[in-house]
């Protein structure tokens, strides 16, 4: 129904724009039906039936007076009866549609619409659609509620209810934009983007001959630039990003953020891998010139995951998370990595999952062991304490090495259950070998636990050391905290605060693998680190280079000026050892005192002390 149409192109001065026959419902002739009436007496029946009549006839103007709609009547055939507004006029004489059917009077599209309503109402339902309309102001949005009017149960006709629904519409499709769109950039979100892949994988089961890449673009290490141009700085610079992305990609391409710093590209049309890497070229090239944000002049470079769509189709989900896949891997291949997915990815990570399933289980089961390899001291020989060394071995598959199943844990959050169960182990154990060794404790015989930066900077991790020493009536000063330098990366000013609480209470803390990060000589000045222990690949060089050699003296030689000892990791040959005592290193451990052991065999070796 189309009330802009129908509104009336001149006004009257009463209360309707046309002239309308006597008739009409429900104005027209002001007389009621029994004032037309011959006159003469009326019985008293009469009388009150007139009166009902026109009680009901005023209540039902009254009622319809206060809506703000278009009602029309129409026939059983379809054909306009009678009509009623309270609002404004009709763009259209009554003459043109009163009298005529429905389909011969409005524009086909209306009448697609009105049909299966019509239809609808003939089976006594009420049915219901929405159209737009362009008018001189503009777009207008309209609702027609079809009624059907029946009488003992026949179909006489329908009762058509038109209300301007504009106002609700824009909102409706300011709220739709907001939750498919991203709110910084304007680009397509996650949401947005999954239909249009969905779109695009119909497209390719049709046509596979066509082919579609799909790339995600992680900026590389975003969170330092939030941090030093600030929030709105980095907004900003998200904002370029996508400008920059989308002039480097064809008009009907896809470009859509999906998350803090990872952008989404859709490119149809392109089947090979060669293409693909041209694309990601692009991309890498969009990001080169500097970006500007709170008076910072930035080089940002983005890694890159690629995926070929191809037969057989995946569901869109799956095939985003397998170019997640291809992006980080990209990422551990260092900034700017571009990397093509292929099945080897997608087996490695679910054999990653597997992994994580069954190490949880086996945290829960308190499955994995303690190894303990021997710190020694180079001009005696002598054990003076041990590292503690996590081992899993898993009933199925096997020995499972640190490097594989520590990452795991990281990454899941299982780093904290794996922590507290070696800590929890490795203290209990040497409680028991101080009861059963006293001569060990007069000696200040030492364990040192390795632990995941994450569970250093906890607010309280002090507190969950102390409380396993208590458990375990272990003195502070027989545990040694062992971290590395990438705890002091964006949490130094925790980090601090955690090891002065534990030095305050006795544990000394170790800085692991020193020389192969950062090696600020900074953090030693300005953190209780009592322990150094020299990263192996600086060992396993000595004897040799006067270079080598001499970054290893130096390091040793620390320990004149500072209160630090030194250890002297990944000791394999006697020649080494030599050399270590000969700069003055006091500690050294390595396969040439002794392996990671279980504590039983290590307990062989303590006997003989």
């Amino acid at each position: 129904m189309n009330p802009g149409q129908m509104r009336s192109q001149k006004k009257e001065k009463g209360r309707r724009n046309v002239a309308v026959p006597p008739n009409e419902f429900p104005e027209g002739n002001k007389e009621s039906p029994a004032a037309r009436q011959p006159q003469g007496p009326a019985s008293p029946s009469d009388s009150e039936r007139s009166r009902e009549l026109l009680e009901w006839q005023t209540k039902f103007k009254a009622l319809l007076n206060g809506l703000p709609d278009l009602v029309f009547v129409l026939d059983a055939e379809g054909r306009f009866l009678d009509y009623h507004t309270s609002g404004p006029g009709l763009y259209l004489s009554p003459s043109v549609f009163l009298g005529k059917r429905h389909d011969d009077v409005m524009p086909p599209e209306l009448c697609a619409l009105f049909a299966p309503a019509f239809q609808r109402a003939k089976k006594g339902e009420l049915a219901e659609y929405s159209y737009p309309l362009e008018m001189p102001d503009g777009r207008r949005w309209y609702t027609a509620r079809i009624s059907p009017w029946m009488v003992n149960d026949e179909f006489h006709g329908v009762v058509v209810v038109i209300r301007e629904i504009t106002e609700r519409k824009v909102l409706e499709e300011k709220l739709t934009a907001q939750t498919i769109t991203d709110g910084i950039t304007g680009l397509p979100n996650r949401v947005l983007f999954l239909d249009r892949l969905t779109q695009c994988v119909r497209r390719l089961q049709r046509a596979p001959e066509t082919g579609a890449v799909l790339l995600l673009f992680d900026v590389d290490h975003f969170k330092f630039v939030n941090d030093a141009v600030g929030q709105s700085g980095g907004d900003h610079i998200l904002r370029e990003i996508g400008v920059r992305l989308r002039t480097v990609l064809r008009p009907f391409d896809t470009v859509a953020r999906l998350g803090s710093d990872e952008f989404a590209v859709l490119v149809e049309g392109f089947a090979d891998e060669t293409e693909a890497l041209r694309i990601a070229g692009r991309l890498a090239e969009a990001m080169k010139p500097p970006f500007h944000a709170g008076g910072h002049s930035l080089t940002l470079t983005g890694s890159v995951g690629i995926l070929i769509i191809k037969p057989p189709f995946a569901d869109p989900s799956q095939l985003l998370a397998e170019a997640e896949l291809a992006v980080g891997k990209a990422k551990q291949q260092g900034a700017g990595s571009q990397v093509i997915f292929d099945v080897a990815l997608h087996e490695h990570a679910s054999r990653q999952l597997e992994l994580e399933r069954d190490l949880r289980e086996a945290l829960e089961r308190e499955e994995l062991e303690v190894y303990f390899q021997p710190v020694v001291e180079l001009t005696t020989g002598k054990v003076v304490g041990v590292e503690a060394l996590s081992r899993w071995f898993h009933p199925k598959k096997g020995e499972i090495v640190p490097a594989e199943f520590i990452p795991i844990a990281e990454e899941s959050g299982l780093i904290y259950a794996l922590d507290r169960l070696v800590c929890r182990q490795a203290c209990a154990q040497l409680a028991k070998w101080l009861r059963d060794h006293p001569k060990l404790d007069n000696e200040g015989f030492w364990v040192s636990v390795n632990f995941s930066p994450r569970h250093v900077i906890q607010a309280s991790f002090a507190e969950e050391i102390l409380g396993i020493l208590k458990a375990v009536n272990l003195a502070p000063h027989h545990l040694k905290i062992e971290v590395t330098e990438s705890l002091l990366l964006g949490s130094f000013d925790q980090a601090r605060r955690t090891l002065e609480e534990l030095a305050r209470k006795g544990i000394d803390s170790c800085l692991d693998d020193f020389g192969a990060g950062y090696s600020a000589l900074g953090y030693l000045l300005n953190l209780p680190i009592r322990v150094l222990k020299m990263d192996m690949s600086f060992v396993q060089q000595v004897p040799g280079t006067s270079v080598a050699e001499g970054v290893v003296q130096t390091i040793v030689g620390l320990s004149d000026h500072l209160p630090l000892s030194i250890v002297g990791e990944g000791v394999q040959t006697m020649e080494q050892a030599h050399f270590l005592a000969k700069c003055g290193c006091r500690f050294a451990q390595g396969f040439y005192f002794g392996m990671p052991m279980p504590a039983a065999r290590l307990e062989e070796l303590l006997r003989n002390l």
